[in-house]
């Protein structure tokens, strides 16, 4: 008798078929760190920090353009400057935490020459 084939199934079938799999960086390759003992759930915990990490570049994220809003109102150039270095200490706290890729610092000559573009610097 013969069995159904599940949709994971034929999914896997077709890109073999299309050639999904061929020439897959690491082909060949033995898995690297395959011999190291870890503790039991060591793939959660990465897991977890993972999504945490996700939600607090999304937290960050967010943090920044509202507060880039705001930068583009406020009345000087010394204040665009210090805003720009508080969230620069916000970001470097993030990259120090996370397991993704770090964000970028924020350019502060390059938002006070925006700031004066729109011409809202009033010093």
């Amino acid at each position: 008798m013969k069995r159904k084939e599940t949709l994971a199934e034929r999914r896997i079938r077709e890109a073999r078929e299309q050639g999904l799999f061929d020439n897959l960086e690491g082909t060949g390759e033995p898995i690297a760190d395959l011999h190291v003992q870890r503790p039991e759930g060591w793939w959660a915990n990465r897991l977890l920090k993972t999504e945490r990490s996700k939600l607090k570049r999304s937290n960050l994220d967010q943090l920044i353009q509202a507060s880039m809003a705001q930068i583009w109102r406020l009345p000087s150039e010394v204040a665009v400057r210090k805003r720009v270095v508080e969230l620069n200490s916000q970001i470097r706290d993030y990259n120090v935490v996370t397991n993704l890729d770090a964000r970028d610092l924020i350019d502060s000559a390059e938002v006070v020459a925006t700031w004066r573009r729109l011409g809202l610097g009033g010093t």
